[in-house]
C-alpha cells in the first residue's frame, strides 16, 4: 500500500496575528529596541526599552552594535545617531532573555507571510514612512563592511491579505496597514531584514496537540523557575497560543512558579495565578549554580531574586552573555 501523499502548508489569502500592542519608542534613535520589547512581550517575557537598550554593545557597525548617538535627530549616516541591525538585537533576545529569535536576511514575501499565517509576528526594517531611499556603503574599523540608509527603521509585521500588510510601527505604537508594494519596496532597501520567532510552529502541532488530549482527562503542568508560556508549549508539544487559552491567559502571558497549567484537551479552569513571591521570601542563595540546559541569565537571576547584569559581572561574563551547560556561576547576594 502507498503512502498517503503529505500537503505541504497552504499559504492562507490573509492572516493575521493576535496580541501584539506597541508601544511609542522613548528614545529618538531607539526603534529596534521599542520593537524587541514588544515583540518579547507577545512571547510572555518582559522587556524594558531603556534596559534592552543599554544592553546593546556599541560599535561602529549595525551588524554587531549600536551605532552613534541615540538622542540624535532622525535621519542621519553612520558614524552619526543611525541605530542597530537584527543580528545584535536577536542575539539579546535569545541569549539573555531566552527568546526563540532569529535574525533573517533576504527574507522572501511568502517566507514572511508563512510567519504570520503560523501565528509568529515578525520584527522587520524599513525606511520610515515606508519610502524608498538611497543605500551607501560603509566600512568599519575592523574592514568589514555594511549596507546603511538614512531613516533606517523598525517595525513588526502582524497580518497580511492581497492587498496590505499590517505593522505595528515602533515610533507610536501605532497599527498601520500598508499597502504590499509600498512596504515591500522599502523593506527591500536594507535587504528584507527581520527577526523571526522559531522553535514553535503552530498549525503543525494542533493536529498533534488535540490527537495527545483526545481523551478529555485534564492534564496539568506545574510550572518551573525560569519557566516561559512558550518554553512549557514547545517542550510539550502543544501551541502556546491554545496553552494560553485553556488557562485563560493574556498578554503579556505571565506565570509564575507553582501554578498549575491545564493543557489543550482537559477542561478549562478559571485561571488563579499564584502570587509572585517576593524577594525576601526567596529561597537563599546558594555560593555558585551549575547552568543547565536552556538556562539563560535572565531566568536563572529571576529564579534567585537577582540582578542578570549582577551575575554577569560576578562571572566576568560580557557580549554576548553566552553561558554553557555544566558551567559554575558565582551569584552575588542581594
Amino acid at each position: 500500500m502507498l503512502p498517503l501523499p503529505v500537503r505541504a502548508f497552504e499559504l492562507p489569502a490573509a492572516a493575521a496575528v493576535s496580541g501584539i500592542t506597541g508601544r511609542s519608542q522613548t528614545l529618538p534613535l531607539d526603534c529596534a529596541s521599542r520593537s524587541a520589547a514588544d515583540w518579547a512581550a507577545f512571547w510572555g517575557v518582559s522587556v524594558d526599552e531603556i534596559t534592552f537598550f543599554n544592553q546593546l554593545p556599541r560599535t561602529d557597525n549595525p551588524e554587531t552594535g549600536y551605532v552613534g548617538d541615540v538622542h540624535d535627530i532622525p535621519g542621519n549616516l553612520p558614524p552619526r545617531g543611525y541605530g542597530v541591525y537584527a543580528d545584535p538585537v536577536a542575539m539579546l533576545l535569545k541569549e539573555v532573555y531566552g527568546l526563540p529569535a532569529a535574525a533573517r536576511r533576504n527574507l522572501s514575501e511568502s517566507g514572511l507571510k508563512t510567519e504570520i499565517a503560523l501565528g509568529r509576528p515578525v520584527i522587520v526594517w524599513y525606511v520610515y514612512g515606508f519610502r524608498v531611499t538611497a543605500t551607501y556603503d560603509f566600512s568599519s574599523v575592523d574592514g568589514s563592511t555594511y549596507r546603511a540608509a538614512s531613516f533606517a527603521h523598525t517595525g513588526i509585521i502582524t497580518g497580511y491579505d492581497p492587498e496590505t500588510f499590517t505593522v505595528v510601527d515602533a515610533y507610536d505604537g501605532r497599527v498601520q496597514r500598508v499597502d504590499r508594494d509600498q512596504f515591500l519596496n522599502s523593506w527591500a532597501v536594507l535587504g528584507n531584514m527581520a527577526i523571526t520567532g522559531s522553535g514553535i510552529r503552530l498549525e503543525p502541532l494542533v493536529r498533534s496537540a488535540s490527537a495527545a488530549f483526545s481523551s478529555g482527562t485534564p492534564s496539568y503542568y506545574t510550572v518551573q523557575p525560569g519557566d516561559t508560556l512558550w518554553k512549557i508549549a514547545g517542550r510539550l508539544g502543544v501551541p502556546y497560543l491554545d496553552l494560553a487559552g485553556v488557562n485563560n491567559l493574556y498578554p503579556p502571558y505571565t506565570i509564575y512558579p507553582g501554578q498549575q497549567l491545564l493543557l489543550p484537551g482537559g477542561s478549562p479552569v478559571p485561571a488563579q495565578p499564584l502570587p509572585e513571591p517576593a524577594v525576601d521570601a526567596a529561597s537563599p542563595i546558594p555560593a555558585s549554580y551549575i547552568v543547565q540546559p536552556g538556562d539563560t541569565l535572565a531566568a536563572i537571576a529571576r529564579t534567585y531574586g537577582l540582578s542578570w547584569p549582577d551575575i554577569a559581572g560576578a562571572n566576568g561574563i560580557t557580549w554576548p552573555y553566552t553561558i554553557h551547560p555544566g558551567q559554575v556561576l558565582i551569584l552575588p547576594t542581594r
